[in-house]
């Protein structure tokens, strides 16, 4: 004879039916978040690379542009127009990749351009150093007269190198952080 299925007996058998299911539907999503969660590190390695070539690109113009003004370095090796070829391929670079960067770079970035340079002085006309014409003259074995007209007028009052090594420094820093590194104890 057969007996009569008991609740209990009735209730084993769908939570043994549900665990299969409820194990499968869980290891769907705990694979699927994880895929999700491997996608966003491979985009964040791939943002920092090349966010590291843009830094290849940008880092050494920078420093000469550093050098140029503090009268250091190798600066005797970039002329005044040297400087300006500098600052056209790093503007190339950095508006190429701009939007790979935080704001506070590209903020960072513009204010260490217009400590270093007068922009938009006349129609079609080049940028001019905000370095002062004296000093390089004084400092430089050899000047040609042809590059006076690539600094500011000596009228006009030259950025202090204070001011240029800050904004150096907050560029550097917000170019450390975009890459990763975040500020290293000096």
């Amino acid at each position: 004879m057969v007996a009569a299925w008991t609740t209990l007996e009735w209730a084993s058998l769908v939570v043994a039916a549900m665990v299969p299911l409820v194990v499968g539907v869980l290891g769907a999503v705990v694979a699927r978040s994880l895929r999700h969660v491997e996608d966003a590190q491979w985009g964040n390695r791939k943002l920092i690379e090349l966010r590291l070539e843009l830094y290849s690109d940008m880092a050494l113009p920078l420093n000469d542009l550093l050098c140029f003004f503090r009268c250091v370095g190798d600066y005797a090796e970039i002329t005044p127009p040297e400087a300006l070829r500098r600052k056209r391929r790093l503007d190339k670079s950095f508006y190429v990749g701009e939007h790979l960067m935080s704001g506070a770079f590209a903020a960072a970035y513009h204010a260490f351009m217009e400590a270093c340079f007068l922009t938009f002085t006349a129609r079609a006309a080049p940028a001019q150093l905000r370095a002062s014409i004296k000093k390089q003259r004084a400092e430089r074995e050899h000047w040609e007269p042809a590059w006076d007209v690539h600094l500011i007028p000596v009228d006009m009052t030259p950025t202090g190198l204070a001011e240029i090594n800050a904004r150096y420094k907050a560029l550097m820093a917000a170019f450390r952080r975009d890459i990763g590194i975040g500020d290293a104890e000096r």
